[in-house]
């Protein structure tokens, strides 16, 4: 059946729909942009191989202008950055206790989610240690097989208007046992930054505004 207008017909054979995707690579000129209203454009393109690496040895993608952040003064963009951190070291922390469910697990889960919760009574996070508590041996088993599915990251969502505070974010940073800026490994000159780079995990979305259609 399909509906035209508010009315329904009836479609007498196969009906065949065509999707179409088109790929377009990365190129110097394409619009990217993040979740925080900040657009930015590729300017330069480096080789894999090239890219700064972090002491746990994961290549960067992007890197980003600091400036970009003080012209847009937009500072929910370190804060994702941080809690995308947060996220990345607990799962790892998680996976490496195995997929048993263990009292330990579920309080260092239960402490990373209440040191970011800003909901009124804490609601969040309380809800969370209810679910985390209430979950089966199996359950908890295709939780930790999931984290590790998604590249080790622990689901983590900032309630709309609850934004944790920049002490909040660093404590649960400390517990997790990392730090807001680090050397990275600069593989074409086999040497690192001279200074600590602020490096982290962020969501960025490639826009349609692409140089190659301009």
């Amino acid at each position: 059946i399909k509906r035209v207008g508010y009315e329904k017909q009836s479609i007498n054979g196969v009906v065949i729909v065509f999707k179409l995707e088109d790929h377009y690579p990365a190129k110097i000129g394409d619009k990217l942009a993040n979740r925080h209203g900040n657009k930015g454009v590729v300017t330069y393109i480096e080789k894999s191989e090239n890219m700064p690496r972090t002491p746990w040895g994961e290549s960067l993608d992007i890197i980003y202008n600091p400036l970009s952040i003080i012209n847009r003064m937009n500072p929910g963009q370190i804060y994702e950055m941080y809690i995308g951190m947060i996220a990345k070291f607990a799962a790892k922390q998680l996976v490496e206790w195995g997929p048993k469910k263990t009292q330990k697990a579920i309080e260092y889960l239960s402490k990373i989610y209440k040191g970011i919760d800003n909901t009124k009574g804490q609601k969040y996070s309380s809800d969370i240690k209810k679910y985390l508590t209430g979950m089966s041996e199996n359950q908890y088993v295709e939780f930790v097989k999931d984290i590790q599915a998604r590249n080790y990251f622990l689901p983590i969502i900032v309630p709309q208007f609850q934004t944790p505070t920049r002490d909040q974010i660093k404590r649960v940073m400390n517990m997790v046992g990392i730090k807001n800026s680090y050397k990275l490994y600069l593989p074409e000159y086999k040497n690192t930054t001279l200074r600590n780079v602020a490096v982290g995990y962020m969501y960025f979305n490639k826009l349609e505004q692409q140089a190659d259609i301009k």
